[in-house]
């Protein structure tokens, strides 16, 4: 793997694999959730495959330090996050800055 450019690698410091933990996230490597949905996780490796087509350096379920919020999918080269939700009323939770995408199980 190519190194990490300054964004991606800012990025990366920011999440974690594990609440309290040092373990780091592995990149461009695909993780689920068993408490999600088959059509959460179905979206979330859709879009996972397209960022990585375009050559993005991904993580998911990652842990962001500063909140302890898990996230779905973060995209290093652009510095997106990504949540997948299915109830509309969590949707909001997330604050700005988040990309929230619908998905309908």
């Amino acid at each position: 793997m190519k190194k990490l450019t300054d964004l991606e690698m800012r990025e990366y410091n920011k999440y974690t694999k594990k609440y309290g933990q040092l373990k780091r996230c592995k990149i461009d490597e695909l993780n689920d959730h068993l408490s999600n949905g088959d059509a959460h996780e179905l979206a979330k490796y859709k879009l996972w495959r397209e960022l990585r087509k375009q050559g993005h350096k991904v993580l998911t379920e990652a842990v962001e330090h500063a909140t302890g919020i898990r996230r779905d999918l973060v995209d290093l080269t652009s510095g997106e996050v990504y949540e997948f939700e299915t109830p509309s009323r969590r949707a909001g939770r997330h604050g700005k800055g988040i990309n929230v995408r619908m998905v309908e199980e």
